[in-house]
């Protein structure tokens, strides 16, 4: 990212060298990092591949301090030279890709998604992109309905705000750091430590945050920072050692690469290693005279196709990721075959134009030459993307949107305003109610399940309110009503069988009688469906135990695009969306849903099981339907609108309960 520095700054001894040696092996250290990064959000077979923006981190306040370093040191610091630099380095193709972005946005069906790219951009142009990321839903963990172009801007906002609050600091104490260097040494140790137990304590209860903030972000940078100040720098161990200690530096940072998932909690302490093996390598191969050689992990390192990959890897970093939003817009994942590589060679060739033709004029000062000329190039530019964002945001585009675009975007917002019951809740009893809301009305049915028993509410609080009776719903995104979690994202994980126990405790002690179990049963365990099918056969016999009458919905359709997205943009000749035919037959959807055709089918289940598929498929129809009118029936790809679940769900537990409830 921006760790990168050129000729003379880049990275070597700061040990009051008078110039920082060019040190190869950290391009291709720094080519790692990127292509993790890039192969992680290609899908490419490194789950683990979001530890590369640690060890960009090590490396930029590697960098970064050993330049500051030196300038005080010799006495030549200044602020006004120090982001001059910063400028030079991260502006310049930072707005020509953010103003491309923008560019691109005007092809957008949905004028939400433009305005959503304009507060992003006014974010980043201000500095504060992570800020604003971190307040919003989704992220990288959770690339579906989201759509977040400037996402990865996030990491520069750190470093940038890195780059306005250390300077600061040594300056402030550059008095006493002159007089006694070990100041330096201990306040990095400080700061370091106090930010990692401050990332560590917070991410069980506030990951998003721990995330995105520099708070607890920063001690990865200052990894580096004590790296270049710290006692290793002066540190002289022998060839053995360092050879040792550098390829061991280069597994802590492949190993996460590969065995890291979304699941690992990240990035508290789990960070370490990779962060840890990012300062072993750039140790290991600092050279202690100028005729030393690096290790044979450095060399390796240093082959020119690394090389070059470090040298444009800011401007690949850059470019990849809008690149892959955009390719896979209204999609659910980054990852279609019909594209393949495509996306990941686009932003590579991008990554090279960038580097050749904005990066290195800008840098060598063929461009914008004097501070001064950069600085108002810098502010033109900055206030030119604020407008053009601050335009998006106001206005939008409601005049290029068809009443039909206009409707499917509203459909991305029809859905429940239902948050997830946690243990805690469960056990005091703070569950939301449906149905009836009279003092006397009688517990009658508990709807449980993950983030489908939420569409399934405005349908269900209709139906019971007519009868007069009482509900409540027990839910929770990602999560099936099993005993053990099957979920790549779910936020529960281990703590899945006490949710578990929590619900069925509640169940006895309510004694309510109707059980209605509901789930995107097809989106777990396609690798273990054995297991699956064990685990809800466990749930229908442990409630049927407690006396219970048991309800079990089968899943909806469940397609891999954004189906309002995808409608809006049908029909429309230069636009962003998917191509080709992405609605789903009776046959895939049957064969997704395996696990629930033999339940369904298996003797000596009382459980009566609901399915609200044929409702979506009319008479001699190939492709089950997923609109109404032209306006989407789902608001993202297996989530049933409010209207959506009134036209699917209410007339098929209408037909269901009703009976059954007047019975009792």
């Amino acid at each position: 990212m921006a760790a990168d520095l050129t000729g003379a700054e880049r990275a070597g001894g700061v040990r009051g060298d008078a110039r920082l040696a060019y040190r190869p092996e950290i391009d291709g250290l720094r080519a790692l990092a990127v292509l993790a990064v890039v192969f992680y959000h290609a899908g490419w077979r490194c789950p683990g591949g979001f530890v590369g923006v640690d060890v960009f981190f090590v490396i930029s306040g590697y960098l970064i301090t050993a330049l500051l370093v030196r300038d005080l040191k010799a006495g030549t610091f200044s602020l006004a030279g120090f982001w001059e630099r910063r400028v030079r380095r991260i502006f310049p193709a930072l707005t020509v890709m953010v103003a491309a972005t923008l560019v691109a946005g005007f092809f957008l069906p949905l004028a939400s998604d433009f305005a959503r790219l304009g507060q992003s951009s006014v974010a980043q142009s201000l500095m504060s992109a992570n800020l604003y990321f971190w307040r919003q839903p989704g992220g990288y963990f959770a690339l579906n309905t989201d759509f977040s172009p400037l996402l990865h801007t996030w990491s520069l906002a750190v470093e940038e705000q890195f780059y306005v609050v250390f300077p600061l600091v040594l300056l402030l104490f550059r008095g006493r750091i002159s007089a006694r260097p070990r100041w330096l040494r201990i306040g990095v140790w400080l700061g370091l430590a106090a930010s990692l137990v401050l990332a560590a304590v917070l991410l069980p209860s506030m990951n998003r945050l721990v995330f995105y903030s520099l708070p607890t972000r920063a001690w990865e940078l200052l990894c580096g920072a004590l790296l270049a100040a710290g006692p290793a720098a002066g540190f002289r161990g022998g060839r053995w050692l360092k050879e040792v200690v550098a390829w061991a530096g280069l597994a802590a940072i492949l190993l996460p690469v590969w065995l890291y998932t979304n699941r690992t909690p990240f990035p508290g302490l789990a960070a370490l290693l990779p962060c840890g093996g990012a300062m072993a390598f750039i140790w290991a191969n600092a050279r202690e005279t100028a005729g030393s050689a690096p290790t044979r992990a450095g060399r390796l390192l240093a082959v020119r196709p690394l090389v070059f990959i470090g040298l444009i890897s800011y401007s690949l970093y850059l470019w990849h990721w809008p690149v892959m939003v955009y390719a896979y817009y209204g999609t659910m994942d980054l990852v279609v075959p019909s594209l393949g590589p495509i996306p990941v060679l686009v932003s590579a060739g991008l990554a090279v134009v960038s580097w050749r033709w904005i990066e290195r004029p800008f840098r060598e000062k063929r461009i914008a030459g004097t501070r001064r000329a950069l600085f108002t190039l810098a502010a033109t530019a900055t206030a030119a993307v604020l407008v053009v964002a601050g335009a998006a945001l106001w206005k939008g585009r409601p005049s290029a949107l068809t009443q039909a675009a206009r409707a499917n975007e509203a459909a991305l917002k029809d859905k429940p305003r239902v948050s997830n019951t946690t243990i805690a809740d469960v056990r005091a009893g703070r569950i939301p109610r449906l149905g009836s809301q009279a003092p006397g009305a009688p517990l009658r049915v508990l709807v449980w399940g993950d983030s489908h028993a939420k569409h399934a509410v405005p349908a269900l609080d209709e139906l019971l309110g007519e009868l007069g009776v009482r509900g409540e719903v027990i839910s929770f995104a990602a999560t099936l009503p099993v005993n053990r979690s099957f979920a790549a994202r779910g936020e529960l994980r281990d703590q899945v069988p006490a949710w578990f126990e929590a619900v069925l405790r509640h169940v006895r002690e309510t004694r309510v009688k109707n059980v209605i179990l509901t789930a995107c049963w097809s989106g777990y365990g396609q690798a273990e469906p054995e297991a699956l099918e064990a685990a809800v056969a466990e749930t229908l016999r442990r409630l049927e135990e407690l006396g219970c009458r048991v309800w079990v919905v089968r899943a909806i359709p469940v397609y891999d695009v954004v189906v309002p997205r995808a409608l809006a943009g049908e029909g429309r000749p230069w636009t962003w969306g998917p191509s080709g035919e992405w609605r789903k037959t009776e046959a895939e959807h049957r064969r997704k849903n395996a696990v629930m055709e033999r339940l369904a089918a298996r003797s000596g289940l009382s459980a009566v099981f609901l399915d609200p598929a044929p409702a979506l498929l009319e008479a001699g129809a190939r492709f089950y339907r997923v609109e109404e009118g032209g306006v989407s029936l789902y608001s993202d790809n297996n989530h049933l609108t409010k209207r959506g679940a009134q036209r699917v769900l209410y007339p098929l537990f209408r037909d269901a309960l009703t009976e059954a409830l007047k019975e009792e």
